[in-house]
C-alpha cells in the first residue's frame, strides 16, 4: 500500500535521469558474463535506457568531462546538467538514479523527493551514516517515493533463485547464515553493504545483537569488517570478511534439513535423503538454470515501477537499506567498544 494521500501517475513511458556519472553511473551496455549469466546491462543510464518503459531523458554531473564522456556515449539525446536542481526544475522526472560519492546519497535522495520525483533509485550503500540513514527513510515514507537500493544481490538470478527455494521451506527454516567476501573489495560500506545486505535477506528478521572486528584496514582507508548477527527469529549469522584473501565471494544458508550455498558461479542445495534402498544419504543438486536471465538491474527498475504503479514495497526498500546501515554501525561500534556486544535498537546521536 501507498502512503495515504500518495496519487500515483501511471504511465506507458516514464522519464529517468542520471546523478553522478562515473562507471556504475554512467558506463555504457556491455554484455558480461559470469558461469551462464548474462549480466547485462549494470549500469544505471544502460538499465534505463534498455528497459522497455523507461527514456533516459538527463543527466548530471559536477565535472564536466563526465559530462563530456556521458555525451560520447549516450549520444545528443539526454540533456546534461552540472548542478541537481536545475536538472529537477528543467526536466519532468520519473525515476532518479542516485549513483554519486556514497555520503552523498542521503542528501541528494531528500532533495529529489522533495522536488516531486516519484521513484528513486540510489546506489548502495544507501548512506554512510545511521543519521543520513534516517533523515532519508522519513523523506521516502512521508512522501510516499517508490525507492529501492542497489543491493543487487536481491535480484541476482543466483541469489533469489536461492532465495526462493529457501522460502518454499523444502528444507525447513533458516537457522544460520554465513556471508564470505574476500579481497581488496571487502570493505566497511562499499562492498560491505551487499555482503551485510545479503545475510539480512536470508536470515529474514530483525537484528537483536552485533558483535563486530575489523581487519586492520591497511592500504584502504576501510577496513574489512567481521561480525555475528543474531536476529530476532533465532537465527544466527556469521559476516565473514578480509583482504587477506584472493577475490572470493560465497552465501552459505543451513536450514534444519539441508544447506544452500551460493556464489559467483554455483546455486547449489545439500540435503538429506532416503535412497530407494532404504538409506540415507547427503545429496547435492545445483538448483535450475538458464542461459539468459534479466539483469538485475532492470528487475530493480521493475520492482520501483510496481510500487509506484500500487503494487507492494520494493524488495531492495529504503527500511532494507536502513537495516544494512544498522549492521555496519553497529560493527563498527562493537569493534571500538572491544568487541562488546551491541544491541539493538541501536542508540541514536552516539
Amino acid at each position: 500500500m501507498c502512503e495515504e494521500g500518495y496519487e500515483m501517475e501511471r504511465k506507458d513511458r516514464y522519464r529517468a535521469a542520471v546523478v553522478g556519472l562515473r562507471g556504475i553511473g554512467a558506463g555504457a551496455e556491455k554484455e558480461s558474463f559470469s558461469g551462464n549469466r548474462r549480466a547485462a546491462p549494470h549500469t544505471h543510464a544502460s538499465a534505463h535506457s534498455a528497459h522497455e518503459r523507461i527514456d533516459l531523458v538527463a543527466a548530471c554531473d559536477l565535472e564536466g568531462s563526465l559530462l563530456d564522456k556521458f555525451r560520447e556515449t549516450w549520444g545528443e539525446g539526454p540533456a546534461l546538467y552540472d548542478d541537481l536542481d536545475a536538472m529537477l526544475a528543467g526536466e519532468d522526472i520519473d525515476v532518479l538514479s542516485i549513483a554519486t560519492s556514497d555520503h552523498t546519497h542521503a542528501e541528494l535522495g531528500i532533495t529529489a523527493i522533495e522536488a516531486g520525483v516519484p521513484m528513486v533509485f540510489c546506489e548502495k550503500p544507501m548512506t554512510t551514516s545511521l543519521a543520513d540513514a534516517d533523515a532519508l527513510v522519513g523523506a521516502v515514507e512521508d512522501a510516499g517515493t517508490a525507492f529501492s537500493v542497489d543491493h543487487t544481490r536481491r535480484w541476482d538470478p543466483f541469489f533469489r533463485q536461492a532465495y526462493d527455494f529457501i522460502q518454499s521451506g523444502r528444507i525447513g527454516r533458516v537457522v544460520r547464515v554465513v556471508g564470505t567476501w574476500g579481497g581488496t573489495r571487502a570493505l566497511e560500506y562499499r562492498n560491505g553493504s551487499h555482503a551485510v545486505d545479503a545475510v539480512n535477506m536470508y536470515a529474514g528478521g530483525s537484528p537483536e545483537w552485533v558483535v563486530g572486528v575489523h581487519e586492520p584496514p591497511g592500504q584502504w582507508a576501510e577496513p574489512a569488517p567481521s561480525a555475528l548477527v543474531q536476529y530476532d527469529n533465532g537465527v544466527l549469522a556469521f559476516i565473514n570478511q578480509t583482504k587477506a584473501m584472493p577475490k572470493f565471494t560465497e552465501w552459505q544458508v543451513f536450514c534444519e534439513q539441508g544447506r544452500v550455498r551460493i556464489g559467483g558461479v554455483h546455486s547449489t542445495v545439500e540435503y538429506a535423503a532416503t535412497t530407494p534402498s532404504g538409506q540415507e544419504d547427503w545429496l547435492e543438486r545445483q538448483l535450475p538454470t538458464q542461459k539468459v536471465y534479466r539483469s538485475a538491474m532492470l528487475s530493480s527498475i521493475d520492482d520501483l515501477i510496481r510500487r509506484h504503479e500500487g503494487g507492494p514495497e520494493t524488495f531492495a526498500n529504503v527500511r532494507t537499506g536502513l537495516m544494512a546501515v544498522e549492521v555496519i554501525e553497529a560493527m563498527r561500534r562493537s569493534h571500538d567498544a572491544g568487541q562488546a556486544k551491541v544491541e539493538f535498537p541501536l542508540a541514536r546521536g552516539v
